[in-house]
């Protein structure tokens, strides 16, 4: 794929420490300390470019053809790389829990804890 967006994850809200920092700077919204509310589309944001190429990228539309099993991919304790291609490649995370779906099959959602 052009963008390669089924490799791509946005979390909707981030997480701070127990000062009120930031730490998650993937998130679409997020709270500063003094509980201001940041997000991808404020100015500056380094994110802005690359959000925008994925919300405006060209849609697919149409029925999804059914699948006969799950998946479920755990990363509470560690990296879950099911992908022979990600398998291949050296961590791009090193440190990072990190978690991917076998090559012929797609990725609909993931969390943690």
């Amino acid at each position: 794929m052009k963008n390669d967006t089924d490799f791509a994850q946005w979390p909707l809200v981030g997480w701070s420490d127990d000062k009120g920092t930031p730490n998650d700077n993937w998130a679409l919204i997020s709270y500063n300390a003094s509980g201001k509310k940041l997000g991808v589309q404020d100015d500056g944001d380094w994110r802005a470019a690359d959000w925008n190429k994925l919300v405006n990228a060209p849609a697919k539309s149409g029925r999804i053809a059914p699948v006969t099993d799950w998946n479920i991919v755990d990363i509470d304790h560690g990296d879950w790389i099911l992908s022979r291609t990600m398998l291949a490649k050296a961590d791009w995370s090193p440190g990072n829990s990190k978690g991917n779906c076998p090559d012929t099959e797609r990725l609909i959602g993931l969390s943690r804890s």
